[in-house]
Parts: structure tokens; sequence; C-alpha cells
């Protein structure tokens, strides 16, 4: 090897190494969950799973960058939310949250119910209080506390407090990638926003990659001749 085919081999290694480094690590930019959760998707989608509460301004202020995100992610994502109800105040929002999912509005009121909590300062204690929200968007009051405390919005909150454990969700929002993997902000490790968005890319393509290797039928063994 001469000396220019030396230099080109020590700055490819190095090379190497910096797009090593720069991965994302699992432990520090991502955690794995200690028991993978099943997912109701077809073999080559990948769930992204946004654990949130309206409550949470942090959920507030990431909702934007989310939408973003998925205009632009690839068409194998199903982008699934799960809305927290670990205390009475939080679980409150998880009845809007699904109630409106149930009489299909939630496309049409869910930035606006945050805007109305963090840009208008309004406060929602209670579904009561919450049923005159939706009510300025066309939902008779009777109708959503009706379906606010019905036999199926109550299995939804208690599936969505199961899931907060089984995700071991400890603050919001937190992103769930095919029931396995777990990340979200973190100051003392400096992960903010474009960290959280270069690794939930990087877990996508990961798992894109992986179920296309499952997915593609193996080469055929070449006879050996004799």
């Amino acid at each position: 090897m001469n000396h220019f085919t030396k230099i080109l081999a020590v700055l490819a290694s190095l090379m190497f190494a910096n797009m090593a480094l720069a991965q994302p690590r699992e432990g520090h930019d991502y955690q794995r969950l200690k028991q993978a959760q099943p997912v109701s998707t077809a073999k080559d989608q990948v769930e992204v799973l946004e654990a949130f509460s309206y409550a949470c301004v942090h959920c507030a202020n990431f909702e934007p960058v989310i939408q973003a995100w998925k205009a632009r992610a690839p068409a194998q994502v199903k982008f699934v939310r799960l809305p927290m109800a670990g205390n009475q105040l939080w679980e409150v929002y998880a009845r809007a949250y699904y109630a409106a999912e149930a009489l299909g509005v939630l496309d049409k009121t869910h930035i606006p119910l945050f805007d109305a909590i963090f840009k208008q300062n309004k406060s929602y204690r209670t579904i009561e209080e919450l049923a005159g929200f939706y009510a300025n968007h066309g939902v008779k009051q009777a109708d959503f506390l009706k379906v606010a405390n019905s036999f199926g919005v109550n299995s939804k909150i208690s599936r969505s407090k199961l899931l907060s454990a089984r995700y071991e969700v400890d603050n919001t929002p937190t992103l769930i990638v095919a029931g396995k993997y777990k990340l979200g902000a973190d100051a003392q490790k400096k992960i903010g926003v474009p960290e959280i968005l270069k690794t939930l890319d990087f877990l996508v393509q990961k798992e894109l990659l992986e179920r296309k290797a499952l997915l593609t039928p193996a080469a055929p063994t070449a006879a050996i001749k004799k």
C-alpha cells in the first residue's frame, strides 16, 4: 500500500467513525422498552405513537413540529396518539379527546383546544366545561357529554392508563416507535426537538429496513457442482 492509499484509508476510517458517532444511540437518544408491545399495523407499516395531554404546554409546542413531520414521513408510517389519563385533570382531557374522536370532530378541534388553553388562557377543569368548548365547534353539549361518559370512552381511558405503564411514559410528549423504542426531550442530555426528529427518522428507517428484510424472500442457493 503506497503512502497516498494509506492516507485515503485513514480518511475513510475517520469518516465512518464520525458517522457512527453521529448516529442516535440506544440508551442515550432513545430507550428500548423492557417489553415490546403489540401494534395493530400491516407487516410493512411502522407505528409512531405520541403520548400527550392537552394540559401539557410542551405537547402544545410540539404539535406543529409533529404535524410537519407527519407531512414528510414515509407512507408506511401509521401515526397514532395516546392521551394520558394519569391524574384527574388529564383524564378529563383524555375523555374529551376520545369523545371528539368518536363524534368525528377530532381533526377540527385538536389544535383549537391547545390554542384555547395556551394562547387564549381558557381554563377547563371538568368535562362539562369542555362540553362548552365543543359546542362552539358544532357539537351539542348533551351529545358530547353522553359520548364522553360512555362505556366505549371509559374502556379507552382504562386502556390509556394501562399503556402508559407499559410504554414507560414518565413525561410528555413521548414518542413510541413500533411498540419498541421510547424517545423524548431531555434537558440534561441536551436532547431537544432537532435531536428528537433525527432519532425518530433513524428509528423509522431502521424498522422499515428490518421489515423489508423480513418480507424479501431469500435468494435460492445455487446447486453445488460435483
